[in-house]
């Protein structure tokens, strides 16, 4: 099960990614600016999450900040799916998420 929750959150992780490049797209303005969202929105995202939670991290954060950074990286995702308009996808990936998150606790995977 552990290694299940680990596959999931990698998922999760790539999901987020994308859900923010789909808001950037989503949003109204010109194609130049619509462009820069979905690029440049999840590269910020993926870069903070480089350096501060992921698991080769250069300045890995510590609990409770690095839950903090990590609800804040997923929630932003969910949000982000909320307001493109996919409800639905948004609801259930900030579920699937918290689920996720929570296990990494449970099994003891946050040192990873």
């Amino acid at each position: 099960m552990e290694s299940v929750n680990l596959a999931l959150r990698f998922l999760l992780e790539l999901g987020a990614l994308a859900s923010l490049a789909y808001w950037g797209w989503q949003t109204r303005g010109s194609v130049a600016v619509r462009i820069l969202l979905t690029v440049v929105t999840p590269l910020v995202a993926a870069l903070i999450w480089g350096r501060f939670v992921g698991p080769k991290a250069s300045h890995r954060l510590e609990d409770p900040v690095r839950a903090a950074v990590e609800i804040g990286f997923f929630g932003g995702a969910a949000v982000a799916l909320l307001a493109a308009g996919a409800t639905t996808i948004g609801v259930v990936f900030a579920i699937a998420a918290a689920v996720s998150l929570v296990l990494m606790f449970l099994f003891g995977q946050r040192g990873m």
